[in-house]
Order: C-alpha cells, then sequence, then structure tokens
C-alpha cells in the first residue's frame, strides 16, 4: 500500500475540478513547491482534528462544541 502513488498529475483530465487541475499542474511544473503545500495542508489538518479530538476528551460530549474556541467561565484550564 505504501508504494502506491497518491497523486497521479498525467491522470488528470478536463473534467476535474479546478483546484485538482490547478495542483497537477503545479506538480508538473515546480514539484518542490507542491510538496511543500501539500505536507503543510496534512499538517495543518492533522493538527486540526487532535486539538478538537484533545478538546472533546476535556469536556466531554456534553460540553463539547466543535471548532469553538475558549474555556469554561471561570477556569484557567
Amino acid at each position: 500500500m505504501l508504494d502506491q502513488q497518491f497523486f497521479d498529475p498525467s491522470k488528470v483530465t478536463e473534467n476535474d475540478s479546478l483546484p485538482v487541475r490547478w495542483f497537477a499542474k503545479l506538480v508538473k511544473n515546480d514539484y518542490n513547491v507542491a510538496e511543500t503545500i501539500f505536507a503543510g495542508t496534512f499538517i495543518f489538518v492533522l493538527v486540526v482534528v487532535s486539538q478538537e479530538l484533545l478538546r472533546m476528551q476535556l469536556y466531554g460530549m456534553d460540553g463539547y462544541v466543535p471548532f469553538q474556541g475558549g474555556v469554561r467561565p471561570g477556569q484557567l484550564f
């Protein structure tokens, strides 16, 4: 599974969405920038998901509101 290619820009057609076509063109023209954008986006998504899972663990299912920052009134942590 790890040896399979995740994104193949040669298989992108004109029927695909604009972001996919844009990224395929970027991969073909400037691979290093495309790799940096992909890695940064992947890490950003993982950080956001892990923060929300931690908040869910801390506040429990009753006190958890998705993507709403802040703490409970009267509590510092």
